[in-house]
């Protein structure tokens, strides 16, 4: 066994073992169904922010509409000074996205932001008391909550009151539905209502952290994309994120979703007619001319949405000719993606397994089919031009392995990689932050970081 020494932390490897022994491509059959029962609750009031904030803002309910897969069920409720719903539908057939995105634009019922008050309380009554309508499916639920994060009952007298009912819900009827929540904006967010109660104390320490949800803070519109990725992304296990123009596709993604950017802080990138498709076999595919198994959206003045349904395997690129460096994500369908389990918080001298694994979703465990595990590890300050790679070893059970050393205080990064390039296969993680602290109790329990562990 080698053992050498990076960055203050020692991190223990052997060979990079495959789960198989001879190569082979992967099969891709049909990926289990995991329906998810989306609730939107939108702030409609005009406090939200004029121009591009409230058309980004719709822009991305669309899309995300868009990105729901057959049998999600997608409901928007929006609040002001009284509550309604917008839209409740099972999502299967291509109208019934469109009937959607139609109530979203309506301008007498959808959202458009002329409320004179901001009573998230009425949201959440609203939700409690729909729920033997909006819960009658068998999908998960999952709720996302948009706003400023003002709590303003149109008798102002009456905070306290409305305060206490949002509380009393979410740890009671609602307690068991995760609750996802955005603040919008850097001003009216850090506005005390109560004594010592803002909007984003309101939003991510009574909301969102009581139910095993999660809060996120968007400053920009910019912002507001990459906040619903990672919203799929939770809700949806058999995700895979990826950035860049240059996408490597096995047998095993049923799906891709492409975002790009045509404006953002300002700036514009690209139109539509600026973006070039580009398939393994070279094939240059533009939204005016495309396969049938394409679809692009590219209607929106800030992005533009490319989807492939069972994408020919292979590497495809995202080609711009207008000139820019627009942002562009992909999500990836996939019934292959990254387990790994592994601590986040060590002291002086600790050492720690981590443990990684490609997951069958079709099954819910550890998947056979080749790739070999490696991690890119380094301090803080340096991640991301490091080349730091780190192998993992063979354990029980289908799963990889290694140990780290904490030795040297800091901070540190660590990305988990699998990969068979072959069958062009990779799947990766966040880069997942480590913290070394100074010892204080040996033992102590610490924190983990996982895809199955919320």
């Amino acid at each position: 066994m080698k053992i050498k020494k990076v960055a203050g932390l020692i991190i223990t490897g052997i060979i990079v073992l495959s789960l198989l022994s001879c190569k082979k491509a992967l099969i891709s059959p049909e990926g289990k169904k995991t329906p998810v029962n989306y609730i939107f609750l939108i702030d409609n009031s005009g406090s939200i922010p004029t121009g591009e904030s409230r058309e980004v803002a719709r822009d991305v309910l669309k899309f995300f509409v868009d990105f729901a897969e057959s049998g999600d069920r997608v409901s928007i409720i929006r609040f002001d000074e009284t509550a309604g719903m917008v839209a409740s539908r099972e999502i299967n057939t291509p109208e019934d996205r469109t009937a959607i995105k139609s109530a979203i634009d309506d301008r007498e019922k959808g959202i458009n932001f002329r409320g004179q008050y901001t009573d998230i309380s009425k949201g959440i009554q609203f939700l409690r008391d729909n729920s033997n309508n909006i819960f009658n499916t068998s999908a998960a639920p999952v709720a996302i909550l948009i706003s400023d994060g003002k709590l303003e009952p149109r008798n102002n007298r009456e905070t306290r009151s409305a305060f206490d009912t949002v509380r009393r819900i979410i740890e009671g009827d609602l307690s068991i539905v995760p609750f996802y929540t955005i603040g919008l904006g850097s001003t009216g967010i850090f506005e005390d209502f109560l004594p010592s109660i803002n909007g984003m104390v309101f939003l991510k320490e009574r909301i969102s952290g009581p139910t095993g949800g999660h809060f996120y803070h968007a400053q920009t519109v910019d912002s507001l994309l990459e906040i619903f990725v990672n919203i799929l992304k939770a809700s949806k296990k058999a995700q895979e994120i990826r950035k860049g123009y240059a996408l490597d596709v096995d047998s095993a993604i049923e799906r891709i979703s492409i975002i790009v950017s045509k404006r953002g802080a300002g700036q514009q990138y690209d139109t539509t007619n600026d973006l070039i498709l580009i398939d393994p076999q070279g094939t240059e595919i533009r939204s005016s001319k495309r396969p049938d198994n394409i679809t692009w959206h590219g209607t929106s003045p800030y992005f533009d949405l490319i989807i492939i349904d069972k994408p020919h395997v292979g590497q495809w690129h995202i080609k711009h000719t207008g000139g820019n460096n627009p942002p562009v994500v992909s999500i990836m369908k996939t019934w292959l993606t990254l387990g790994y389990d592994m601590n986040t918080l060590y002291y002086e001298n600790e050492q720690k397994l981590i443990s990684a694994w490609v997951v069958d979703n079709r099954k819910g465990e550890p998947a056979d089919v080749p790739y070999t595990i490696s991690a890119k590890f380094d301090m803080e300050d340096r991640f991301d031009a490091s080349l730091n790679f780190r192998s993992f070893h063979a354990s029980d059970n289908k799963k990889y392995s290694t140990e780290i050393d904490a030795g040297a205080i800091g901070t540190y990064y660590m990305q988990i990689m699998a990969e068979d390039k072959e069958a062009f296969f990779r799947r990766e993680s966040e880069p997942i932050k480590i913290r070394v602290e100074r010892e204080r109790m040996p033992f102590l329990n610490v924190s983990k970081a996982s895809p199955y562990i919320n």
